[in-house]
């Protein structure tokens, strides 16, 4: 995931300095494993970059959930998490 794809895919983050992007892509990054989310870890970062931003003041236009809430950025993280993890049929709500 590059600046320039997560600003095309999350274009509500398209009037951040590249650099704010790029470091909250890396934060991402770096929490997101790829071995489990596999084929679908570029995704992955992206929803969870999204989700840094938007707890930042430089996010909060975006931010869609109250404040101490998970973001709906994070729960789309989740859901392909809980996916990669154990698989369509067997993940629940």
């Amino acid at each position: 995931m590059d600046t320039l794809t997560f600003k095309a895919r999350f274009s509500e983050f398209g009037r951040l300095p590249d650099p704010i992007v790029a470091d909250a892509i890396a934060r991402a990054t770096s929490r997101t494993n790829a071995t489990v989310m596999g084929n679908q870890t570029d995704e992955a970062i992206g929803y969870m970059a999204a989700h840094l931003l938007a707890l930042s003041p430089a996010g909060q236009q975006a931010r869609l959930s109250e404040p101490g809430k998970m973001t709906t950025y994070m729960q789309h993280w989740l859901d392909i998490a809980r996916y990669k993890a154990v698989g369509y049929a067997r993940v629940t709500q």
